[in-house]
């Protein structure tokens, strides 16, 4: 007599729990990233490494926003658009960082930071008014608003610095981890 164990299949299929951990991950790394080359970046002209992670910080937003839609639901076509709200951005953000200074990177990253943090302060009412425990996500899309206007005003500085950058997307993540942990605990 044969003994075969029954192969269960492995559900892999995305959750907005499990994009809000792989979205913080990918935050975290490029916060570390973006604090080491900014770091040793000086004087107002951005490096090209710098120039491509600064490009490639919303293109995080585009995957995870475009993963989650695809999942369907009533929030679907606000997520959509703000996958193409963040593909605007990579766009925008290419042109500032490549072909100008570390003032118009800080200006396009704000405006940018600003229109996100709208764009998810607006998907956090709509979680919450399902019933879902949304707290960290409005307060992540508030804080990201606030920090967008900062940006655009430290733009303006004598010196002006990409480094805090690296704390914007550290905070984030942090809040999208602690978003995932409540939203396991209340399924």
């Amino acid at each position: 007599m044969s003994t075969r164990l029954a192969a269960t299949p492995l559900d892999v299929s995305p959750t907005p729990r499990h994009i809000a951990r792989l979205r913080a991950v990918a935050a975290l790394v490029w916060a570390a990233a973006v604090a080491i080359v900014a770091g040793d970046d000086v004087g107002p002209d951005v490096s090209i490494g710098l120039a491509a992670l600064v490009t490639a910080y919303p293109a995080i937003d585009v995957v995870a926003s475009l993963t989650e839609a695809a999942i369907g639901g009533r929030r679907s076509r606000l997520l959509q658009v703000n996958a193409a709200v963040s593909t605007l951005a990579v766009a925008a953000l290419a042109g500032a960082a490549f072909g100008s200074d570390i003032s118009a990177v800080l200006v396009v990253f704000g405006t940018c930071a600003f229109a996100s943090g709208a764009i998810q302060l607006a998907n956090a009412v709509r979680r919450r008014r399902a019933g879902t425990g949304e707290v960290p996500m409005l307060i992540s899309g508030a804080l990201s608003a606030l920090a967008g206007i900062s940006f655009v005003a430290s733009s303006g500085a004598d010196d002006p610095s990409l480094t805090p950058l690296a704390g914007y997307a550290a905070l984030g993540a942090v809040l999208f981890l602690l978003w995932a942990y409540r939203t396991r605990r209340s399924a």
